[in-house]
């Protein structure tokens, strides 16, 4: 029998490398499926409204995330205020499909529109996506001890919590965000008079959190991957190319300034954690690509109009994620708009 056990006891440590192993590449495709899931759920639902509204694909590309986050955080309000109980399928399928009918309508009716804007290539976009997700696999994803792993300080209490009560409870209410969210948790809340918070990329985690069965500093993970990664290099080739309009060679460069410096993104995946901030921040740049767009010369008042709707939509979305860097982007263009003012000859930079 001793012998017996000893033999069972040797099986088990040959095996137990394999289970990591097993248990390891699991966690893995997990995580990448999360991430792909994520990339549909920031790009899909503003795609087809962008591209109706008049931008190329790869500008629709680029400005996704923010209108995403728009439609995410307005279908949020219309669902808790009807009772409807909010998940992948209910906030991000209607904007899609809606999006989607539209594009379909006007290509079949001979009314789509094309706004006039920087050239910006499908192959300058897979060269910003393949730099911001490399430093990311090297900066971030490098240093996690597993997928799950978060930062147990300040800020992140409320966000994990905040994830997993809009999980549970399946209410995306920013206007009474509580970590108490479901109505089991009501019941024991020592803080019973919730308020506003924008808490739309606490959404973004919960839609993990309910497809997956993660938990939720993996769904934290596998967003913020995607939001320093993908999302914000991608706004940043939108900026550049307005900026930098016909000259390639800058643009490209830019595909590694937007992830070398360890202040943005990098730095606020740890400092506080300040996570909705990151998101709104990562967003940005494409509100600032289309507001400096408007303000170019040779603007006919149409493409002006139409660019401003969507800087003023996209400025929304950006709120219902963080409205601190709207008053950074005010900073950061101040200067755009009083070299415009001041220029008879129009916007030249």
């Amino acid at each position: 029998m001793k012998r017996e056990n000893n033999r069972n006891i040797t099986l088990s440590r040959n095996r137990f490398p394999l289970l990591i192993c097993y248990y390891g590449v699991m966690d893995a495709f997990t995580f990448i499926t999360a991430c792909l899931t994520t990339v549909a759920l920031l790009y899909l639902p503003g795609f087809f409204f962008l591209r109706a509204w008049g931008l190329s694909r790869p500008w629709c590309v680029c400005a996704s995330p923010a209108l995403s986050a728009f439609l995410f955080g307005t279908f949020s309000f219309a669902w808790c205020a009807a009772g409807i109980p909010c998940n992948a399928f209910t906030i991000a399928l209607p904007p899609v499909i809606i999006g989607a009918a539209i594009c379909f309508a006007l290509q079949h009716t001979g009314k789509e529109r094309t706004l006039a804007m920087p050239v910006l290539s499908g192959k300058m976009l897979c060269l910003y996506a393949a730099v911001g997700i490399l430093a990311g696999c090297f900066i971030f994803l490098r240093v996690l001890p597993d997928f799950s792993a978060f930062a147990q300080a300040w800020d992140n209490q409320h966000h994990i919590n905040g994830i997993r009560a809009f999980a549970d409870a399946q209410a995306f209410d920013s206007l009474k965000q509580t970590s108490f969210q479901s109505a089991l948790d009501q019941l024991v809340n020592p803080t019973p008079d919730a308020g506003f918070y924008p808490s739309t990329w606490m959404a973004f985690c919960a839609v993990l959190v309910q497809l997956f069965n993660v938990s939720a500093g993996f769904a934290e993970n596998a967003v913020d991957f995607v939001l320093c990664s993908i999302v914000f290099p991608l706004a940043m080739a939108a900026f550049f190319s307005t900026i930098f309009e016909n000259d390639v060679r800058k643009v490209a460069i830019g595909s590694l300034a937007c992830i070398a410096f360890q202040l943005f993104p990098w730095e606020m995946l740890v400092y506080g954690p300040l996570l909705p901030n990151l998101a709104s921040f990562c967003c940005m740049p494409i509100a600032m690509a289309l507001i400096t767009s408007a303000i170019a010369k040779n603007r006919t008042p149409r493409d002006r109009i139409a660019l401003v709707v969507m800087f003023v939509v996209t400025c929304v979305g950006i709120v219902f994620l963080q409205p601190n860097s709207i008053f950074t982007m005010a900073v950061l263009l101040a200067p755009l708009f009083v070299q415009r003012i001041g220029s008879s000859g129009g916007f030249d930079l």
